[in-house]
C-alpha cells in the first residue's frame, strides 16, 4: 500500500511479495537478506543517477535506476567496481536503457533490453 508519510525518508525501504506474511521482530532470511547485504555493499557509492529499486533473484543482483535504465549486476561478488564502472558510462551513454557490467571488464550498454543475453564461447 502507499505510505503517506515515510517515517525515515532517507533509508531504503524493503519490499516483499503480497504473499509473505512478515513476523515483526523475525530476522530476514533468503533473498531478502541477501539484497540487504548488497544493498549495504553499495553504502556510500555515488551513481549519477539514484537507485529506485535493488533485486536478488537466483543470486543475480540488478538495479533500477530512476531514470528507468536496467542494470545487470550479476553475482553479488565485487560490487564496488560494478557500480564503479555503472557510474562512469553512464554520463557518457545518455540514451542507454539497459546495462550489464556482471562481467566489469566487458561491459554492455544498449538503447533496448537484449533479448539474448548470453555470452558466446
Amino acid at each position: 500500500r502507499r505510505i503517506a508519510e515515510p517515517p525515515l525518508p532517507n533509508l531504503p525501504r524493503i519490499w516483499l511479495p503480497a504473499n509473505v506474511d512478515p513476523l515483526v521482530g523475525a530476522v530476514l532470511a533468503d533473498e531478502s537478506a541477501a539484497t540487504v547485504r548488497a544493498l549495504s555493499d553499495m553504502r556510500g557509492v555515488r551513481l549519477p543517477v539514484p537507485i529506485r529499486s535493488v533485486r536478488l533473484v537466483d543470486r543475480e543482483a540488478s538495479l533500477t535506476l530512476a531514470s528507468g535504465v536496467e542494470v545487470i549486476l550479476g553475482s553479488p561478488s565485487e560490487l564496488p567496481l560494478k557500480l564503479a564502472v555503472v557510474a562512469r558510462i553512464l554520463p557518457l551513454a545518455s540514451d542507454v536503457h539497459y546495462l550489464d557490467v556482471s562481467v566489469p571488464e566487458r561491459a554492455v550498454a544498449t538503447d533496448s533490453t537484449p533479448t539474448n543475453t548470453q555470452v558466446d564461447d
